[in-house]
């Protein structure tokens, strides 16, 4: 380049103010030579500027410019030409054809069949609003690849805009790049400062090119959106909205009325101003039918609407799903992941984990004696703390010790307000940063100020400060000794990890959900492998983890042992959403899952029998459950009988001839019966039925499923099944008089249902009550529901009334509403 004493002269290409420009004209001399300009740049085509020339300061000519090409005279050789036209042809996608694909021949990757599915669907589409929902590890950003670089080849795109986590935007870059050739421009502090200062402080970054790419976090801050909106205006054509794990788009369920997160709201109105969109979730239902509408009326408005059930048949042309288990029947190979549990037994009775467990376990009766004639909302709150404290134990004695700690406090203030549900709910989520943080340490400490203010727990008067002490007492002991699995998972490094005290090439992920635990486990394994120089050997992967530090993590992880000597990563829940970690790994330990002394309560989450069962809290469940703390029969007789059963088929989701449980729409909406006296008998009862019905299966050794196949079959007679159908009608009897309704429990009787007496499809081919029983036991557990939620009210305890009673006719006025 040639620098600004050399005078530019029609037709030359210049670099002016950081922007490129073709010289039109020239005039003038001396100091006085002026440049009239044209930009050839993407986000200012066209635009003229006149300069004087020897004032500029930063003005050069470019003297080797490949555009020269275009000024020399004549015609190419015959041959030449013809070797051209037939490359253009042969590479040249018309929208005319749509199974004509280009996309896969242009892609750096290695392309399974199955992969081109989404493709082919994306082009059958008129506009491409497609929900791609395969299984995790099934290629979901290839196949949007090559939906992409499609889209772009027939012309139908311009402009594209990916929106990932936070963590997952330097991946996007890199992979598009990588695999399709496509330039990404990541969206965030660093590129709006570097455009502002080379462009002025009014620049709008969106104008400055055509494939970009914004973090979840930043998504609802208008410093970065408002431009966005601006050169997208009210609709762009030929515009494309790729949205990575769309399930944060979904509207928050913690009740049964599905509530706009304010991440909902932005992409609500982010995404109807684009012409394509194209969501990507390994989990697009969670269970409430009204999220999943929601996240497909922002995705398709013309054909879903929030609130209304979505058949099968809607969903067949925009979304592909397909699990490794369906692939793998079709001869897709994918490496086979191996289960294990590691057993940690033979500890002494005065493990401090055992002795914390016997502990909180008498801790949790007190509580559920105290909260036993409340309101249910006092009860949620108090069972939810609970859960809170049990989880944080089973994870480490460190995480449970400052929890407990900032528990004591609140007792200790006597609080009169209570927190919420959906605060204490919080107590239950590892907590993560979702932006980039600029300072680790900072980071760090946000997020246990957030654990710490989701841990201010039960209602004042509910707790045992001096129970609570006795525990705080032993765990502050404890908290910073290593433990039995400590022990267990250094003696398991030192045999597969090393051999003759040198580390091999083998590498591990350790995981846990809480950043206590984290410290606590780096701080232990430093100390248990000090003669192996465990330094450089062991690295942590956080949410505090600047983005920067994470791509380092990630290169280290991934690089050829014999360079890197990282062997040990430890990841907290910050690295659950697509982090490419799997080239060198090999082994993943969960450290949150050791033991659990109690019984749990269990029920699949997706299934075609309404049937609960116990298990040990040793059981590591392969598939989707819903699992509740409780033991005792009388909860088991109340939520396996035919009255909850009639409520889930209420108001659960459902997928096919499926119903989908989840606690929000099916087990907190329900009012549990409220009569004491009778809970005995209805426990006595649900004991004896789940006694029998676990007999029956181990004599026949059959499960669950062919069980209840045989339950709900009329041909089927045999003695110990006709007994299970008796012990259910007198179960079903007990709880209906539980309710107080002696003169339902009466008349409850089941008959096989079929299409000659039963029109609604979900109870054909059962054995339960008839329509019109139905319709009475519903109407009743109806204005049960609204009797107690208008008591809450009255008292201060409904979600969103802070504690405090509403004043006088608000509470008739809300009970109208819900």
């Amino acid at each position: 380049m040639e620098g600004s004493d050399s005078v530019p002269t029609p037709g030359d290409f210049v670099e002016v103010r950081t922007r490129r420009w073709l010289v039109e004209d020239v005039t003038g001399g001396g100091a006085q030579v002026r440049a009239r300009l044209a930009c050839i740049d993407d986000d200012a085509q066209g635009e003229t500027l006149e300069v004087l020339w020897r004032d500029e300061v930063d003005a050069s000519v470019v003297a080797d410019s490949h555009l020269s090409v275009f000024e020399n005279p004549g015609t190419d050789d015959p041959e030449v030409f013809s070797a051209y036209l037939r490359s253009i042809r042969w590479n040249t996608a018309t929208a005319a054809d749509r199974k004509l694909l280009q996309a896969p021949f242009r892609a750096g990757i290695h392309l399974d069949a199955y992969q081109l599915v989404p493709l082919a669907k994306a082009l059958a589409l008129p506009r491409v609003n497609l929900l791609i929902a395969d299984d995790v590890g099934a290629g979901k950003t290839i196949e949007a690849g090559l939906i992409l670089r499609e889209l772009i080849l027939r012309r139908r795109v311009d402009f594209v805009v990916v929106c990932a986590p936070p963590s997952m935007t330097r991946q996007w870059q890199d992979e598009l790049q990588a695999k399709f050739g496509l330039a990404f421009t990541i969206i965030d502090r660093e590129y709006l400062a570097s455009v502002r200062r080379e462009r002025g402080f009014a620049v709008n970054p969106w104008s400055s090119g055509s494939l970009f790419l914004l973090s979840h976090s930043l998504v609802t801050d208008e410093v970065y959106t408002a431009g966005l909106r601006d050169v997208l205006g009210e609709f762009r054509a030929r515009s494309l909205f790729i949205l990575d794990e769309a399930h944060h788009a979904a509207p928050a369920s913690g009740s049964r009325y599905a509530v706009d997160s304010q991440f909902t709201r932005a992409i609500e109105a982010l995404a109807p101003r684009f012409e394509h969109r194209l969501f990507l979730t390994a989990t697009p239902h969670n269970g409430h039918s009204n999220s999943f509408t929601k996240l497909l009326e922002i995705l398709d408005p013309q054909r879903f609407t929030a609130g209304v059930d979505v058949r099968p048949d809607d969903l067949a042309p925009i979304m592909v799903r397909r699990l490794k288990s369906d692939l793998k029947r079709f001869g897709e190979n994918f490496p086979t992941r191996r289960v294990e549990a590691i057993v940690i037994d033979g500890l002494p009775a005065d493990a401090p984990e055992l002795v914390l467990a016997n502990k909180l376990a008498a801790y949790d009766a007190l509580v559920a004696e105290r909260t036993r004639n409340l309101p249910p909302a006092a009860v949620a709150r108090s069972r939810l703390v609970m859960v809170g404290l049990q989880q944080r134990l089973l994870s480490s004695i460190a995480a449970f010790t400052r929890t407990l700690e900032k528990h004591r406090n609140r007792l200790e203030q006597h609080l009169s307000d209570a927190p919420s549900v959906e605060a204490i709910a919080s107590l239950l989520e590892p907590i993560e940063l979702e932006d980039e943080p600029e300072d680790e340490a900072g980071a760090e400490a946000q997020i246990q100020k957030e654990e710490d203010e989701a841990a201010e727990a039960i209602d004042a008067g509910i707790g045992d400060k001096a129970l609570v002490e006795e525990m705080l007492e032993i765990a502050r002991r404890h908290a910073n000794r290593p433990d039995a699995r400590i022990a267990k998972l250094n003696a398991w490094i030192r045999e597969n990890m090393t051999t003759g005290g040198q580390w091999t090439d083998r590498r591990l992920l350790l995981f846990t959900e809480y950043e206590d635990t984290r410290r606590w486990l780096e701080r232990r394994l430093l100390e248990a492998l000090h003669d192996l120089d465990p330094e450089d050997r062991i690295a942590c992967f956080t949410g505090a983890t600047s983005t920067d530090r994470r791509e380092e993590l990630k290169r280290r992880f991934n690089a050829d042992p014999a360079t890197d000597p990282l062997r040990i990563l430890i990841c907290t829940d910050a690295a659950r959403e697509g982090i490419n970690l799997q080239a060198r790994c090999h082994d993943l330990i969960h450290i949150d899952l050791p033991w659990n002394p109690a019984r749990l309560l269990m029920r699949p989450k997706i299934s075609v029998h309404h049937v609960f069962g116990y298990i040990p809290g040793t059981v590591l469940l392969s598939a989707p459950h819903v699992v509740t703390v409780r033991e005792d029969y009388l909860f088991f007789a109340t939520v396996q009988s035919r009255i909850h059963e009639l409520w889930v088929n209420m108001f659960g989701a459902s997928l096919e001839d499926r119903i989908c449980y989840t606690p929000s729409d099916c087990l907190e909406t329900f009012p549990l019966p409220g009569d004491p006296a009778s809970g005995p008998t209805v426990e006595s009862v649900g004991q004896a039925y789940y006694e029998h019905r676990a007999a029956l299966m181990v004599a026949r050794n059959e499960g669950m499923t062919k069980t209840y196949n045989r339950f709900h079959d009329p041909d089927e007679r045999s003695e110990d099944i006709e007994r299970l159908r008796e012990l259910h009608a007198e179960m079903d009897r007990a709880v209906l008089r539980a309710y107080g309704w002696d003169d339902l429990a009466g008349r409850a009787e089941p008959i096989f249902l079929d299409e000659t007496n039963e029109d609604d499809h979900t109870y054909q081919g059962r054995l339960f009550w008839p329509s019109q029983f139905r319709d009475e036991v519903l109407a009743r557990l109806l204005a049960l529901n609204a009797e107690r939620h208008a008591e809450e009210l009255r008292l201060g305890l409904a979600p969103g009334t802070n504690g405090k009673a509403p004043e006088e006719g608000e509470g008739d006025e809300e009970e109208q509403t819900v």
